[in-house]
């Protein structure tokens, strides 16, 4: 059962492919949440329950995000099935980084955005992760403005991932898309 969840030489591990789909899944639902509840006005009854929701989501996230990132520093390396070597590797290796960057800048942003005026931020009631720092008002409404213009960024990105491995798995028909799906 162990050797199912390690990465081998050829095959990803089910701690990778987890972590890919639940953090894939995360940023899609706090996309989708984010628009959402930017058009909800005060006497909606989710007004105060999107947020709520957001917040503990985006929590998760970060939790998931930070589990992920020792795993990408102690997993064993996958070899690459991609055949391809300049310009198309330089621009596979930058998609990565760009996506997990973003992800990890949006979590921060959001933090800063709920606990930039001292509260703290509320997990689902259970705990607050305490604010860090007082922030003024014109550096929350940069983090407002690049907490949402970043999540237009990311879903772009994240649709030319999504075509990118449609692009593999039927016109290139390798195997990168079955690989992340456990096959």
């Amino acid at each position: 059962m162990v050797e199912q969840q390690l990465n081998h030489n050829t095959r990803l591990g089910l701690a990778t492919i987890f972590l890919h789909w639940i953090i894939a899944a995360a940023v899609i639902i706090l996309f989708v949440s984010g628009i959402w509840m930017v058009g909800l006005d005060y006497y909606d009854p989710w007004y105060y329950q999107g947020p709520w929701w957001h917040k503990g989501i985006g929590i998760i996230l970060s939790a998931f995000i930070l589990v992920q990132g020792i795993w990408q520093c102690i997993r064993k390396p996958v070899i690459s099935l991609l055949d391809v070597k300049g310009w198309q590797a330089r621009l596979s290796s930058l998609m990565h980084f760009a996506l997990l960057l973003l992800i990890y800048v949006l979590v921060f942003s959001g933090y800063f955005i709920v606990t930039g005026q001292g509260q703290g931020l509320i997990f689902f009631d259970y705990f607050a992760v305490p604010s860090l720092l007082d922030l003024d008002d014109i550096v929350m409404r940069w983090m407002g403005d690049f907490h949402c213009y970043g999540a237009y960024l990311l879903m772009i990105l994240v649709g030319l991932h999504f075509i990118a491995a449609l692009k593999h798995h039927f016109v290139d028909q390798d195997a990168v898309l079955k690989r992340m799906l456990g096959k």
